[in-house]
């Protein structure tokens, strides 16, 4: 029974097992090989093992087959090589030494598999990471982070072994509302906005997503923060609202009475000074019909080719107490490029 179970593993296991099975001996002849090794790597009788797996004409200068005869010691190697369609492919193979009975190596059993779509997937994988255009970092339990991209690394300087606060707010300890934290505790993604320092020491304004990336049953081990910069757009944003402020204060305090209304027909502004003249003392703006009531007709009507609506040196107008109070009068149209914003 023992020798016929030999005989078939003899006969049938090289070409049994899923992996690409090659004996080597101390030359690097190629001496056996299985079925799935020569669909992957073409011929091999008579081949040395890098002229097949490298469709080279000399040894590797990293031989990991040499280190097994030398060292007796089973290696696993990440290796790049040439298939039987001339194409480039990407394997991990594991190197065994066969001993004879006094302990020398006499042959190397190799074997391999390929991991030519995973490692082009890693590939583009770390393209992506890399270059997006977001800060991305994957942060452990420790709020250490294990990896960042380099749009992280050029923003916010040197990360190895630091934790995320370090890195995004020069701070020693953790942020009170972290979303991170949050991630880690429930597994849900979530969102904040925030401001941190740059390495150079300018502020950053930035939108941060977390999201579980490794989940185990001891609950999520890792999280992927993904940060999307806008300091321009807050920066504007400050901008706008200063500009707004400025106006919006002249206007309030302008002695001239000041009435704006919008293209809904909606009263947009109303100045202490007109609402003085109007004897207007009620916290809401006046409807489009009282103000029909209040100012001249001509301010309702649709402006000339340049804009203006009615220009008088003296008319009247009508308080809240239907009393006629005597003013200079300018209407015009309000545009932004072309167009009419009331």
């Amino acid at each position: 029974m023992e020798s016929e179970l030999q005989e078939l593993l003899a006969e049938q296991f090289y070409d049994l097992v899923p992996y690409n099975v090659a004996i080597i001996d101390r030359n690097f002849n190629i001496v056996q090989a299985n079925h799935n090794f020569r669909e992957y790597f073409g011929d091999w009788e008579g081949k040395k093992c890098y002229e097949v797996y490298k469709k080279s004409g000399k040894q590797c200068s990293a031989c990991k087959t040499g280190e097994v005869f030398e060292k007796a010691e089973i290696q696993v190697s990440n290796e790049s090589g040439i298939d039987k369609n001339d194409k480039i492919c990407h394997y991990i193979v594991n190197l065994a030494p066969l001993k004879d009975k006094a302990g020398k190596v006499k042959y190397v059993v190799e074997m391999s598999i390929d991991v030519t779509e995973t490692t082009r997937f890693q590939r583009e994988y770390n393209i992506f990471f890399e270059n997006v255009p977001s800060y991305l970092s994957i942060i452990d339990k420790n709020y250490k982070i294990v990896r960042a991209n380099k749009k992280l690394r050029q923003t916010f300087g040197e990360i190895k072994g630091k934790h995320c606060y370090e890195v995004y707010k020069k701070r020693n300890k953790r942020c009170r509302r972290c979303p991170a934290a949050l991630t880690f505790k429930d597994g849900k993604d979530h969102f904040s906005s925030e401001t941190g320092m740059t390495f150079s020491g300018e502020e950053a304004r930035y939108i941060v997503n977390t999201t579980a990336l490794s989940k185990s049953e001891a609950g999520v081990q890792l999280v992927v923060e993904i940060a999307t910069d806008i300091t321009e757009l807050t920066q504007l944003q400050d901008t706008l609202r200063k500009s707004h402020d400025f106006y919006a204060t002249l206007i309030e305090n302008s002695e001239i009475g000041i009435i704006a209304i919008n293209e809904q027909n909606k009263t947009a502004v109303i100045n202490s000074a007109a609402k003085n003249i109007l004897s207007w003392n009620s916290s809401k703006k006046p409807v489009y019909n009282k103000l029909v009531q209040m100012l001249p007709n001509e301010f309702f009507r649709k402006a000339n080719k340049k804009g203006m609506i009615v220009k008088k040196d003296e008319t009247l107008v009508i308080d809240v107490n239907n009393k006629e109070i005597p003013v200079r009068f300018l209407a015009i149209e309000l545009k932004s490029k072309n167009d009419i914003l009331g």
